[in-house]
């Protein structure tokens, strides 16, 4: 459908009424941009885009695509010895301990959680792909396929990890209410209402 500039009388926040602990919500401007807000137990995520409407009943908001993958490869190579050994690393030593890795190949796969060094090591087998997933991005995951036979693979969280990120993303207008989907949360009947 053919987009329209008309629904700036919407501009404004809209919060919604979510799961116990759960703090989320839009604040669309008048100039067509928004920030997306969401907050659970200290963990706090954001996405900026811009809105239209899309019709009577439809707003539309687009965040564009993600800038890359959430970990950046800094290194690999062949270490003596056999096992399989993968580094992640952060600023803060406490986010180690919260990213998943799992490695595949030959059939087999391996899973461990991080410790606090950021090192996981794993006992020998082919790797044919890396997968490492932050658990406060759950909905996202960043799948790695090496090129060559090493065993020492060195990651970085990439300063974007925390964002949320959507591609049209649509919200039906019924009177002063946003009802859909959610960007983080399952289902589809979730309402936002105007804030105060």
């Amino acid at each position: 459908m053919k987009k329209t500039t008309a629904g700036t009388s919407l501009a404004g926040e809209y919060l919604m009424d979510g799961p116990r602990g759960v703090h989320t919500g839009i604040r669309l401007s008048n100039d067509h941009h928004f920030l997306f807000f969401y907050s659970q137990a200290g963990v706090e995520r954001t996405a900026r885009g811009s809105w239209y409407q899309q019709d009577e009943n439809t707003i539309v908001l687009d965040t564009g695509t993600p800038p890359g993958d959430d970990f950046a490869l800094t290194e690999e190579r062949l270490l003596y010895g056999s096992d399989i050994r993968v580094g992640v690393q952060a600023e803060n030593p406490v986010l180690h301990t919260h990213v998943l890795c799992r490695i595949e190949g030959g059939g087999r796969s391996q899973q461990q959680r991080g410790s606090r060094n950021g090192v996981f090591t794993f006992s020998p087998q082919s790797v044919e792909s890396i997968t490492l997933i932050f658990d406060y991005c759950p909905e996202k995951k960043t799948v790695f396929k090496p090129l060559h036979a090493f065993n020492q693979f060195d990651f970085h969280f990439q300063p974007w990890i925390m964002d949320v990120y959507f591609r049209h993303w649509q919200l039906q207008l019924h009177e002063r209410l946003l009802k859909g989907s959610h960007p983080l949360l399952d289902g589809n009947q979730w309402s936002f209402k105007p804030a105060g």
